[in-house]
């Protein structure tokens, strides 16, 4: 199939970061199997594989970084206040930063990062030792706090060249009990993770790959050669890559699986039981929907959850996987402390009278429903006066907008953004929106009358989106 396509199509194929030579040797299969109308491009660090890899064309190699360029990236990226630069110990060092790097963009960012950390009087000793981008990752990577190094090292969970959402992060590593929040009246439960967050970002060990509207990071992703230190996450027994499509075929692990990251769909799972009897976490990348794949994570959660119960697992991360699993009604005092319900779809009133109705902690709810749920959904809402984000949804099987009641949220004081999918039927009302909105978007709403009378009272308020439909008047 791969073949045929290469040879009829178009296509321009790009492999990034091929490392060692034997990486190369794999990709012959894929080159042999391209016609005149495909193209491939493929980066690496290595001269020798350029020169294979390019037969009788010469490799394009990039210029390094001039003097000038190489010191305005590490001036940014160190953080070295202004009034620093005509500082006598930065000026004698300033000479041996850039012979290290040699221009490399990635060797001043990594350190940059490093010695973001350190006092000015360190770095002299710290740039020593720094002799290759590999040594200066490592070094990144030691100079970690140790209640950081394993929040870096559980980002091997996330497939390679995967844009991590940022949102995900603190939800993951507070649940794998890798943070300890501060109390409420100190600090916000999650705020420990933009801290390590931070720490990791300084380092060079993570880069930002798109921001939000208020330039804050919203997804992130690690770089191709920091994948040489994911082997001792493995090896520390931190988690399990499940990258094969057939178990049966895949090697057992050595030892008793605590983490699953799923990349591919499952297929003859019973077989790897024994290993999981422990699993602590379970993250699925499987994201193709309405097929066959879907089942099978549906049976897998059937015979790790429903039959032998919940047990240890204490992180299940779903997110964009399509299947149909039934939602049993959960034993009093069961999940009273969920912080987090997203992208749940509800089908009919009795599953937010029967259950939904005991979980009154959450702080972020995310819901799709149709109009026989609407009202129930209201009135449990209006009872969650711990809300910092709400997005709710309102769609019929075909996901075309229906009627979305909103009551009256003035006692939802510490909730902040607003997501509103469907029809409003009238105008919005003062008294219905929380005091402190800072982020509201609406869509679908068909509103008539202009709202701004209304928003323009939320005094913080300052991100609004109108999306389509959301506004018919003039």
């Amino acid at each position: 199939m791969l073949k045929r396509i290469l040879k009829e199509k178009s296509c321009l194929i790009v492999i990034d970061e091929v490392r060692k030579h034997n990486d190369f040797d794999k990709l012959q299969i894929l080159l042999q199997c391209t016609g005149v109308r495909t193209r491939v491009i493929i980066t690496t660090r290595d001269k020798d594989v350029a020169i294979v890899a390019s037969g009788k064309s010469i490799p394009l190699q990039l210029r390094s970084l001039t003097e000038k360029e190489s010191w305005k990236l590490f001036f940014n990226k160190a953080l070295i206040p202004e009034d620093s630069l005509n500082d006598s110990v930065l000026i004698s060092l300033k000479k041996k930063i850039l012979r290290k790097c040699d221009g490399s963009p990635q060797a001043i960012i990594e350190l940059a990062g490093l010695l973001s950390t350190r006092n000015l009087t360190e770095w002299s000793n710290v740039i020593e030792h720094a002799f290759l981008e590999e040594n200066i990752l490592a070094s990144s990577y030691e100079d970690l706090p140790p209640q950081t190094k394993p929040c870096f090292l559980y980002l091997g969970l996330f497939p390679g060249a995967f844009q991590i959402p940022v949102r995900r992060l603190p939800h993951l590593w507070l649940a794998e009990g890798l943070l300890t929040p501060l109390p409420e009246q100190n600090m916000a439960s999650e705020d420990p993770a933009e801290k390590y967050f931070k720490e990791i970002i300084n380092r060079g060990l993570i880069e930002v790959a798109r921001l939000r509207s208020d330039g804050s990071p919203e997804t992130c992703h690690l770089p191709g050669i920091l994948w040489d230190f994911f082997p001792k996450a493995v090896g520390s027994r931190l988690f399990h890559a499940h990258n094969t499509t057939d178990y049966t075929s895949a090697e057992p692990p050595k030892f008793n699986i605590r983490r699953l990251a799923e990349y591919v769909g499952i297929k003859s799972y019973p077989s790897f039981d024994p290993y999981i009897q422990y699993l602590r976490c379970y993250i699925s990348f499987n994201t193709r929907k309405r097929d066959l794949p879907a089942q099978e994570i549906g049976t897998f959660l059937n015979t790790i959850v429903i039959k032998r119960g919940f047990g240890l697992l204490r992180v299940l991360d779903l997110e964009d996987i399509h299947f149909d699993v039934s939602l049993q009604r959960p034993s009093d005092g069961s999940l009273t402390n969920l912080r987090t319900l997203w992208g749940l779809y509800i089908g009919n009133k009795s599953l937010v009278y029967n259950c939904l109705n005991k979980l009154t902690a959450i702080s972020k709810l995310g819901l799709t429903f149709n109009s026989t749920s609407v009202e129930a959904i209201a009135e449990w809402i209006s009872y969650l006066t711990n809300l910092q984000s709400l997005r709710l949804r309102s769609s019929d099987e075909f996901g075309r907008p229906e009627p979305l009641m909103l009551g009256t949220m003035t006692a939802h004081e510490k909730l902040s953004d607003l997501y509103l999918l469907g029809q409003l039927p009238r105008a919005i009302q003062e008294h219905e929106l929380p005091p402190n909105l800072k982020i509201l978007t609406l869509s679908a709403s068909k509103l008539e009358q202009d709202p701004m009378l209304v928003l323009g009272h939320l005094r913080h308020l300052n991100i609004l989106r109108l999306l389509g439909n959301s506004f018919k008047g003039e």
